[in-house]
């Protein structure tokens, strides 16, 4: 029996140091748009996905190698996506691999250490 019967994943949250600057971050690199606040933090929407950054968290060390959290973003090309990430000088946690034909993936940190995967079609 399922005590929670989850039926959608309603929001993300990340905890950051610099709100403005995480929500500067997630809109110029992954594209998120400012959905309003919901104090201390904000809502961003973006590939059908909802995040929530709160405020007032401090900074991990970019090689930490535990992260609270690990969203996994599609994107419509991975292989593009990590070409993107490269050129944009993001910080690499996990270099871009193909597992299968139609599956590869990467990771990056945010600018507070936090780790987000990308995967889906080469």
């Amino acid at each position: 029996m399922v005590t929670l019967p989850v039926t959608q994943l309603h929001v993300i949250a990340i905890y950051v140091s610099d709100l403005d600057g995480a929500v500067e971050w997630y809109g110029r690199h992954l594209g998120f748009r400012d959905a309003g606040a919901m104090p201390p933090g904000r809502l961003l929407e973006g590939g059908g996905a909802t995040l929530y950054l709160e405020a007032g968290h401090l900074s991990r060390p970019m090689d930490e190698p535990v992260a609270e959290i690990a969203p996994c973003f599609g994107l419509e090309s991975v292989r593009a996506g990590w070409e993107a990430a490269q050129a944009a000088g993001l910080h690499v946690l996990a270099p871009y691999q193909d597992f299968a034909p139609t599956f590869a993936f990467f990771a990056i940190a945010d600018p507070d250490g936090n780790r987000l995967e990308f995967a889906g079609r080469p």
